[in-house]
């Protein structure tokens, strides 16, 4: 089960911004095909300096559908397999189908969730309710990728939603593990917070 949690004033991270700093996401990456990214931030006084966000990752073209990459005719990668079929999954997959999303230490702490029908239901009937998705950024954080996905939803409009992925080898599974981890919860809403108001543009 994912909840749908909104990414900086999308995402529910409860936590005060970065205001100016340099924030480097450095270490081994875990897409060879992601090359280095720099986001610049405009800072919000003209006497301050911009914030500099660098990064190995990928930063997607508009419209970047799931339908739209699988029928490109390049060969998407693990990550991107894996989230289009985690929101089929979340869809009309089973409980124990949504579970063998997670990293295996953490189904046991998620079974608790995924087998509470209330909220089995909520979160099928918001995966339902998904016109569209597309990728927006994926972005290497050492042994995880942080996938930004922009959902199209019937009635709501679009919803960015950010899914941490743990990637070990050729597996790749969610996982709440950087959970608390300081610098990940500031660039997840900082990052979140621009891609969202690009999007809008």
């Amino acid at each position: 089960m994912v909840e749908m949690v909104n990414t900086g004033k999308y995402l529910g991270f409860f936590i005060v911004l970065i205001a100016f700093a340099l924030l480097l996401v450095s270490g081994q990456t875990n897409a060879d095909q992601y090359a280095g990214q720099t986001i610049v931030f405009a800072p919000d006084k003209t006497n301050e300096k911009p914030v500099i966000l660098s990064f190995q990752g990928k930063l997607y073209q508009r419209n970047a559908t799931f339908e739209r990459l699988q029928k490109r005719g390049a060969e998407p990668t693990r990550e991107e397999m894996f989230v289009i079929n985690l929101v089929e999954t979340n869809r009309s997959g089973t409980e124990e189908q949504i579970l063998s999303l997670w990293k295996p230490s953490e189904r046991s702490a998620m079974r608790k969730q995924v087998s509470n029908p209330r909220m089995f239901n909520r979160n099928r009937s918001l995966y339902k309710n998904i016109k569209t998705s597309s990728f927006v950024a994926m972005v290497n954080y050492g042994d995880f990728v942080l996938s930004y996905v922009e959902h199209e939803l019937r009635g709501a409009g679009p919803y960015l939603k950010m899914y941490p992925l743990f990637v070990s080898g050729k597996d790749v599974y969610l996982s709440n593990a950087l959970m608390g981890d300081f610098f990940y919860e500031k660039i997840a809403s900082q990052l979140g917070d621009y891609l969202a108001s690009k999007k809008q543009k």
